[in-house]
């Protein structure tokens, strides 16, 4: 963003007015400071491409290690919900054979 303010700012008025060497000198540092922010959003953005470009792979790298992990915990908690349901069937029939059983003692 400064880069760019610095590569815009090249086009103000300063030295217009000037002759001989004093505006061959603001022309050359205008010219100079305008390269130097051009470049410097070439550098920025390159760099800004790179960091995203390395986020990605982390970002990819990071999904693959945790996918066998994962697939381990969602097994896991199918495992204990069938357990779960399983005894809660028992109880259930449990209790029925226990009231059968009042029932027919009585």
């Amino acid at each position: 963003q400064d880069m760019s303010k610095l590569a815009s700012s090249t086009n103000s008025t300063l030295g217009k007015w000037e002759v001989g060497t004093l505006q061959s000198s603001f022309e050359i540092l205008q010219k100079e400071t305008e390269n130097i922010g051009k470049s410097a959003l070439i550098c920025a953005n390159s760099l800004n491409e790179n960091v995203q470009q390395a986020l990605l792979e982390f970002r990819d790298q990071q999904r693959e290690e945790r996918r066998p992990n994962e697939e381990a915990v969602k097994k896991s908690i199918r495992q204990k919900k069938t357990f779960y349901d399983q005894m809660l069937r028992c109880k259930a029939a449990y209790e029925r054979a226990c009231q059968e059983a009042d029932k027919s003692s009585e």
